[in-house]
């Protein structure tokens, strides 16, 4: 039995375009700005091996890729059963469990037939339980689709023992199961690397490119609505033309002003626009800004984020005063390290 635990910070996106149309999932993604959040999801994943032998129907091939983002085409592992719970429950997780298929068979193929080095289970049957533990609320704008299935890649690649950069291989494999699932574009990529980031060309570098700015303020959450698929959202073609031109224009006025003042000033106008912003939000980041604050609306969630404006030593706690109506709130700090193993 191997075990290793992996922690994502959750992701904050304030404006996006859609550029999903690329031949190869390794190019597909999304251009915008956002944050990551020092509260995200922690995976504990053990491989053991199988009690009985195992029956995994629907199971369908999965495009695994080596560190030098080439191509593998190779069956889900037959010899492997994939236990996922999140918070406790047992779950479906279809978009971790791609990835964890795609890390299997990529094990498999570094080292066939056996798992690591050959010095775990070797030809029987073997087990990957997935155990995830979600810090904030799902299909709220606050990237925990990507924060889970990632740490769940990071901490499968360890036990799994692959061969090459193991943090590359979990980031191609999560980012790969996004795009695939339409469950997210760019989360996977700004929450690998951390701290305030500017994606400038969509895709997993090095085909893709990420910038990080300073960050240094707090952030407020306000968990406003109900929840907000992102399938929906990359489903429905005159929304995703309007994300598209009002996205590209906000990158172009953020590049003037790349700093936090300028991710809320283009965020807002880009929720506004796009016409995503409900009444409910429109009320709620008015209040914010009467109470010495800049919010926006987290793409694509019902949750405003907002940061303090006016100094003083009380301005956070009566933006907090002002948004509790509205919903739960809670205070996040920014970080800066991005996905990675963690001990016990």
């Amino acid at each position: 039995m191997r075990t290793a635990k992996a922690f994502c910070p959750g992701h904050i996106t304030g404006f996006f375009s859609i550029f999903d149309e690329h031949t190869d999932p390794m190019e597909r993604g999304s251009q915008g700005a956002g944050l990551c959040l020092d509260k995200g999801a922690t995976s504990i994943v053990t491989v053991r091996p199988a009690s009985r032998p195992i029956s995994r129907p629907n199971s369908r091939p999965v495009s695994v890729r080596s560190t030098d983002v080439r191509p593998i085409t190779a069956e889900p592992s037959k010899d492997a059963s994939i236990q996922i719970t999140i918070n406790g429950q047992d779950q479906v997780a279809s978009v971790t469990r791609m990835a964890m298929e795609s890390l299997v068979a990529m094990a498999k193929i570094d080292n066939d037939p056996l798992i690591g080095n050959g010095s775990l289970i070797g030809n029987d049957p073997f087990k990957l339980e997935v155990d995830i533990t979600l810090d904030l609320p799902q299909a709220q704008g606050l990237g925990m689709s990507a924060a889970g299935t990632l740490s769940a890649a990071l901490a499968a690649a360890k036990v799994l023992d692959l061969e090459g950069n193991q943090a590359e291989l979990a980031l191609n494999a999560a980012h790969l199961a996004e795009v695939e699932n339409r469950t997210g574009l760019g989360d996977a990529v700004a929450s690998a690397v951390g701290g305030f980031g500017v994606l400038e060309r969509e895709g997993v570098p090095p085909l893709g490119r990420i910038r990080k700015l300073p960050w240094s303020k707090p952030v407020l959450l306000c968990f406003v609505g109900r929840e907000l698929h992102t399938r929906s959202i990359l489903e429905d073609e005159v929304t995703r033309g309007a994300i598209m031109v009002l996205g590209l224009e906000a990158m172009e006025r953020f590049i003037k002003l790349p700093d936090p003042i300028g991710l809320m000033l283009q965020s807002w106008r880009f929720a506004r626009e796009t016409g995503l912003a409900t009444q409910d939000i429109l009320l709620a980041v008015s209040a914010v800004q009467q109470a010495g604050g800049r919010a926006s609306m987290s793409m694509l969630g019902h949750t405003v984020f907002a940061i303090p404006e006016r100094t003083g030593e009380h301005v956070l706690e009566d933006m907090r005063a002002a948004l509790e109506p509205y919903g739960d709130t809670l205070v996040c700090g920014v970080d800066q390290d991005g996905a990675r193993l963690v001990g016990d």
